[in-house]
Formats: C-alpha cells, structure tokens, sequence
C-alpha cells in the first residue's frame, strides 16, 4: 500500500470514530436568510391550515423594517401572508422581527381581487430578482408581493416588485416574463388604481 492509499484510510478510519458535533440550526434573524422567502411562506401555511385546513394561500405581502428601499429579497423581512377561507372569511398571519410567526388572525371579512395560488409554487424570490434584475430594474424596492390578480386575462400568479421610482414591475411565476403591465391584456382600470385598492384593503383588513 502507498503513502497516499494508507493515509487517506486513515483519514476515513478517524473519521467514522470520531462523531462530528452537529451545528446547530440558526435562530432570529439568521432563519429568515436560511429558509428563504419560499421557505417561510412554507411555515406560514402550514401553521394556518394546521388549525384550518380549508385555508388556502391567497398572497403574501414582504416589506422590509421601516419601509426602505431595497435591492436584495432577503432584506424583505416582514410577511404578511393571506389565506382564503370558507364562507367567505379570511386568515392573516404575520411575521415576527425573529423570523417567525405571530398568532393566526381570522376576519368575517373577504379578501378580496385574487385567485388561489397554488403552493408550493416552483419560483422563489431569489429567481424573481434575478429576472427583474435581467430585465433592467436594477434601483431598489420598498415591497414584494406575490399573488394572482382576479383580473381578465390575467392567467398565472406574479411576484410584483414595487419599486421606489414609483414602478410596479411585474415576473410571471410560470412564462418567467418580465413586465410592468400584464393587465394591459384585458379592459379596466389600469394597474395603479387596481394596485392601491389592493392597498387600502390591506391597510383596513
């Protein structure tokens, strides 16, 4: 047996005797950069339909601490996220400054002016920006949104990047395009008042 051969047997040998100390899972913070915005969302629903499981995910709203812009999802910290219930109630969860979850709130009220989004969806905010960032919106961002608008033609659930410039820029969770009006597909009002009704009625929920 050669040096090289002998010395990584060794190296195997110590290797397997010898138990590596596991590193603990992050805590605070830390957990929001390691699961990432999918993986949170992930806990959020399946805290709301532990305890109801007709919930289903209607949107969920990232803001970073303050409202300041910024360019990079992870920074989006604070989740606001919504389920859609039976008889037309609503459930609204929010995240903690530690990167968990607060106590589910339930409303009588309806959510209103989206569809369903099926969970788990394929794209995380990660890819989102990276298109977005593809497609020539580099400045930064106050909030993200991810739903699928009640709205003709509308066809898809879109992560929307509210940009500070005053821009709603829109990426398609499933054609992956890059766009700052899809409701240029179908007739109404246009993109901004449909977005600050949407606004209001999450102020008022």
């Amino acid at each position: 047996m050669n040096f090289l051969a002998f010395t990584a047997g060794l190296l195997v040998t110590l290797a397997f005797a010898s138990p590596q100390p596991l590193m603990p899972l992050p805590t605070g913070e830390s957990l929001q950069v390691t699961l990432g915005f999918v993986g949170r969302v992930n806990i959020a629903v399946i805290t709301v339909q532990d305890e109801t499981s007709d919930a289903r995910l209607y949107e969920v709203q990232a803001t970073a601490p303050g409202g300041t812009g910024v360019t990079n999802p992870a920074a989006l910290t604070q989740l606001q996220v919504v389920f859609s219930l039976k008889n037309n109630r609503c459930a609204i969860i929010n995240s903690t400054a530690g990167g968990a979850f607060n106590p589910v709130q339930y409303s009588d009220k309806p959510w209103l002016q989206d569809l369903v989004v099926a969970w788990p969806i394929e794209m995380d905010a990660v890819e989102a920006d990276a298109l977005l960032k593809k497609a020539g919106y580099n400045s930064q961002y106050d909030e993200m949104t991810l739903r699928w608008p009640l709205y003709p033609g509308i066809n898809q659930p879109y992560y929307i990047f509210t940009m500070v410039v005053g821009l709603f820029v829109f990426v398609g969770v499933n054609d992956k395009n890059v766009t700052l009006d899809p409701f240029s597909l179908g007739p109404g009002p246009s993109i901004s008042q449909f977005l600050q009704a949407t606004t209001t009625q999450a102020a008022t929920a």
